[in-house]
């Protein structure tokens, strides 16, 4: 199949067709899972779905509740199956992902659960022609966009896309320390801003303002963009909640709301996505697979597992943009991306840590991601066989990505603490005191020494092992089958 198609124009999604949606998800929270099931439960209702199951692959979560909130959801009128651990267990050592490796009790790592999960979701959908796959995870939640851009898929299948990846609205999908510095840098302005103005006055609205930025530097998220640096310097400005909202009210709503920021949440500076007119001419070719995925041909789930580089015995970050590189270019399919939106709810925490080893998995995948793409950005030609200078090519680029990311985390740490100690002298009665008190550890000096000493333990000869084993790999896991007869099961349906 070709690996890269032109969409044409449509005024509207053509015939309206009912579409079969089998829906997959990971999971080691069934609190942060509750609100997405509900919200598939709606959707199952609208008139253009014809089946929505749901398949939940248990990974680290109580199994106890697990069950008891599946069950509370099947009575919502939401088919689910749900893959234990144990299922995990028997199959993996029947070599249904590949390879013999023991699925370990409880949490295992993100590749290794996404490939399990991809494996009994891809064969579910080859029992069905019209099955269209949609990957979310689990701190996800859908709106009203999503009955309007669903009826499109079978526009997508029909001109010759494999996979459409969506978009993530809210949260960022990055660890929080990489958008710290400009998230405390707006805080720290808002509420200088609020400051001078009467409290009781309603709070202007600056959204202008911001959609303004938001187009101009499309990475004002992310401390360590390597698109633009405007965005570090540039302010966004809390905006009104409700229609008549006060200062005193946006202020009281910032403060308290601070220490999300330790866990992701933004204050100011959440992705906005706009939902496309016309999607097919908006659709472009993409291998930037995040939390929100449609499958259009399930032989991208069947042959093609989820492969991250292991460093020190842990897998780095970005392991579903390595699935969709090799999809692209060695199963050579069509991926897109289109503006398809999920709100990113992320994880909320009263007593946020911070994750050396995630931040630390993420500076190491981007890096590999990087170094990657810009060997194949020119050659889609490319089959994955490297050669050794190409090889060579890709371990210098890692470096000196990792190199960059590292620099620029570590610039955004200094400035991060100079607007701590700003912050502490804007607090009005230890009102950020919750944010300040964590804040201090995460800014402390020994955490980019544990991140840079983590980052510094890549060898090329990971590198290269991993660039050599990607393609016997994934044939490796496409030889293999798993049976999904307890799934259908759960789900009250026989194979077609």
């Amino acid at each position: 199949m070709r690996s890269h198609v032109v969409l044409q124009k449509h005024a509207e999604p053509g015939l309206l067709q009912d579409i079969c949606l089998y829906t997959g998800i990971i999971t080691g929270e069934p609190a942060a899972l509750a609100p997405l099931l509900l919200d598939l439960a709606l959707l199952r209702r609208k008139p253009f779905v014809k089946k929505l199951v749901v398949v939940i692959l248990q990974n680290g979560a109580s199994a106890a509740e697990l069950r008891q909130l599946v069950a509370s959801v099947r009575e919502q009128g939401l088919k689910i199956a749900l893959v234990t651990e144990e299922q995990q267990r028997r199959d993996a050592e029947r070599g249904a992902f590949g390879d013999r490796r023991t699925r370990e009790a409880g949490l295992v790592g993100i590749a290794r659960a996404r490939t399990m999960l991809q494996r009994y979701l891809g064969e579910l959908m080859l029992e069905s022609d019209d099955a269209f796959g949609w990957i979310l995870d689990d701190d996800m939640r859908l709106d009203a966009r999503a009955g309007d851009y669903l009826p499109w898929l079978p526009s997508f299948r029909v001109a010759g896309v494999d996979v459409l990846i969506g978009a993530l609205e809210g949260s960022s999908p990055n660890p929080p320390l990489h958008g710290l510095r400009v998230q405390l840098g707006d805080l720290l302005h808002n509420l200088k801003w609020l400051q001078s103005l009467p409290s009781g006055d309603r709070l202007p609205d600056r959204s202008p303002h911001n959609r303004a930025l938001r187009e101009e530097l499309p990475d004002y998220y992310y401390d360590l963009s390597r698109k633009h640096t405007g965005h570090l310097y540039a302010i966004f400005w809390i905006v009104p909640a409700f229609d008549g909202e006060t200062v005193a009210d946006a202020r009281e709503r910032l403060t308290s709301n601070a220490l999300g920021l330790l866990s992701g949440m933004p204050l100011t500076r959440p992705i906005l996505i706009d939902l496309p007119q016309d999607p097919m001419t908006r659709a472009e070719d993409s291998v930037n697979r995040g939390g929100n995925t449609f499958v259009i041909n399930p032989r991208a789930l069947s042959d093609t597992p989820n492969l991250a580089m292991r460093i020190g015995g842990e897998d780095s970050r970005r392991s579903d943009m390595v699935w969709a590189i090799l999809n692209r270019f060695y199963r050579r399919l069509v991926i897109k991306r289109v503006d398809f939106p999920v709100l990113h709810a992320g994880r909320a925490s009263n007593e946020p840590m911070l994750d050396v080893e995630k931040v630390t998995s993420e500076i190491i995948g981007a890096a590999f991601y990087a170094a990657l793409g810009d060997l194949l950005a020119d050659s889609d030609h490319h089959r994955l066989d490297f050669t050794s200078h190409e090889i060579d090519a890709v371990c210098r680029g890692v470096t000196q990505y990792a190199d960059f990311r590292l620099r620029a985390l570590s610039i955004s740490l200094e400035k991060s603490r100079d607007l701590a100690r700003l912050l502490a002298q804007q607090s009005k009665h230890g009102e950020l005191d919750t944010l300040l008190h964590p804040l201090h550890s995460w800014l402390d000096h020994g955490s980019i020494a544990a991140i840079n000493a983590r980052v510094r333990a890549v060898r090329s000869d990971d590198v290269g092992t991993f660039l050599i084993s990607l393609k016997q790999k994934t044939d490796d896991y496409a030889r293999a089958s798993v049976s999904v007869g307890f799934i259908r099961e759960q789900l009250g349906v026989t194979s077609s």
